[in-house]
């Protein structure tokens, strides 16, 4: 296969990862009171599963340049978070409290960020038992927190009271080891910092996952290896490894870094193949695209092998956890079809929690439509999470007939099969290759009609 061409001919730098569909950047509408009211209501119904709970903590002592997260640096964390945990207990009684009663069942919580972990431990037990009191958690609910791979801020007092809360999973971003690289995107951090942090929650009971980027400034071949070859030893639980999205005008602060020092498209998916290929040696079980688990037990790896996982904001979960409520600043929930964010700005955010209303007004939404749903099918259940596309079960649920409503997209993607990126687009099977794995945001940019253009006059029907 020659890499070199396709990455030529197909560059996915610049193309957003699909966590929704359709992606964050068309959401337009708005969402009354009583419609947010209702879909709160909805939450936790299901007393098996549960819901997922997302919970957003922006601040940071420095800013990533390479960051896409709305984040603020701050030198006095714990007074921030101070206030800004006020305003999440306000926004938890508000969003928790529309059931009249009954109980609000929730399988999973994850704290993310921003970085967590600067928080104090009093200040961690404060948002927790708020939301403790609220909830009836499952049997297997999960408790997970984001942190920051340096062990003089996750100390021993975080960790005692975040396994007293019933955590019990930690992910660290570790992003890269490599100094030049880690200098290129103002993050300070060390392999042994990253080990601390590992023996310490191993110590406590903890689950232990991290995150790695490619296609970082100044990474290359060697970088990245060297990069894995550390995480490795380290054998965390899961790995989930992202693509570097380059967008200085949209995100600012990511003009810091020239775009001379990115790796281009050829050198991306050299890249992906070195990392993948090097995990998946170490004994790992890919799930999905770019996440890998460690033990054939794993819930994720599971429910992967079994095609029912889905894809989004908060990387692949299994599929009970499709339906998730976000509470902090540029927190995101999917409820019943409906895509809302919460205000961008922290301070924004506090002053909204303070008002008295009875939910707060997200500063964007997108109701799905029936094609909005078909297309999600495909992209994020289809493509992203089983890298093939089941031309008779979309048929079934949706009532189309396939070939002819995605003609465009399959004039597309017979290209792409003359490529080797995909196979059986005139059968009633689409799947993506081995070659097309490192470019699967192009293959699923083919069925998205918002970037595509891409318009259909049949209707679908809501069978």
């Amino acid at each position: 296969m020659d890499y070199s061409s396709l990455g030529r001919k197909y560059d996915a730098g610049r193309i957003g990862g699909y966590l929704s569909y359709p992606l964050q950047t068309v959401w337009r509408q708005e969402l009354s009171e009583s419609e947010l009211d209702g879909l709160c209501r909805m939450v936790g119904r299901d007393k098996e599963d549960g819901a997922y709970l997302y919970f957003h903590f922006p601040y940071c002592r420095v800013i990533c340049t390479y960051c896409a997260c709305f984040v603020r640096a701050t030198s006095q964390p714990e007074d921030k978070y101070e206030e800004y945990t006020d305003a999440i207990v306000r926004e938890i009684d508000a969003k928790l409290s529309k059931n009249g009663g009954a109980p609000i069942y929730v399988g999973e919580v994850h704290w993310g960020g921003g970085t967590p972990s600067l928080m104090t431990a009093k200040q961690i037990e404060k948002v927790y038992r708020e939301i403790d009191k609220r909830v009836t958690w499952t049997v297997d609910a999960v408790r997970s927190i984001e942190v920051y791979p340096d062990s003089t801020l996750l100390t021993d007092d975080k960790l005692t009271s975040l396994k007293d809360n019933g955590f019990t999973q930690i992910s660290v971003g570790i992003e890269s080891f490599d100094p030049k690289v880690l200098k290129a995107i103002n993050r300070l951090q060390s392999p042994e910092g990253a080990a601390a942090v590992f023996e310490n929650a191993r110590a406590k009971g903890f689950a232990v996952h991290c995150d790695i980027v490619y296609g970082l400034p100044h990474q290359d071949p060697k970088s990245l290896t060297t990069t894995v070859d550390q995480v490795l030893a380290l054998e965390p639980d899961r790995i989930a490894t992202f693509a570097f999205l380059y967008t200085p005008r949209l995100i600012r602060r990511q003009s810091a870094i020239k775009p001379e020092w990115i790796p281009n498209s050829i050198e991306r998916i050299a890249l992906y193949r070195i990392m993948e290929d090097k995990i998946l040696a170490h004994g790992y079980e890919r799930v999905g695209v770019d996440h890998f688990v460690r033990g054939t037990q794993d819930p994720l790896a599971k429910a992967a092998r079994e095609g029912n996982i889905v894809h989004h904001f908060q990387g692949y979960e299994p599929a009970s956890r499709e339906t998730f409520l976000g509470f902090g600043s540029s927190a995101i929930s999917f409820i019943q079809g409906h895509y809302f964010q919460n205000k961008l700005s922290i301070q924004d955010y506090i002053d909204a929690t303070k008002t008295g209303a009875s939910t707060l007004q997200p500063r964007a939404a997108h109701r799905l439509t029936v094609d909005d749903r078909l297309r999600a099918r495909i992209i994020l259940g289809a493509l992203m999470c089983n890298l093939q596309v089941d031309k008779d079960a979309i048929e079934t649920q949706f009532g189309i007939d396939f070939d002819s409503y995605f003609a465009d997209a399959l004039e597309i993607l017979g290209e792409m099969e003359a490529d080797g990126l995909v196979g059986g687009t005139h059968s009633r099977k689409i799947e993506v290759t081995e070659a097309g794995r490192p470019l699967l945001r192009v293959i699923c940019r083919s069925f998205d009609k918002y970037m595509s253009a891409l318009s259909r006059p049949q209707k679908v029907s809501n069978s």
